[in-house]
């Protein structure tokens, strides 16, 4: 069975596109305090995790605005409440 040309052009334009797009912010929940966070797509722990030096403490239920560095890294850069 042949691959389709087309399909393989597209995947080449969305992997050249994704160099250039910023990535987005994220919401993320605490669920513990060791701190592991859930996004809506994983789940992450302290060894995929940086956070802003400001951040003194995570509570379990908190919700922290968190932005992906790298395949592995995050960052959470604040912490966030609904007003």
């Amino acid at each position: 069975m042949k691959s389709n040309p087309y399909a393989h052009i597209i995947n080449i334009i969305r992997e050249q596109g994704a160099k250039y797009n910023p990535a987005s912010i994220q919401l993320g929940e605490v669920i513990d305090s060791k701190p592991t966070i859930k996004t809506a797509d994983i789940q992450l722990n302290a060894n995929n995790l940086l956070v802003n030096d400001q951040i003194k403490t995570l509570n379990q239920g908190d919700t922290v605005a968190l932005i992906q560095l790298n395949d592995a890294a995050f960052l959470i850069f604040c912490k966030v409440v609904n007003i």
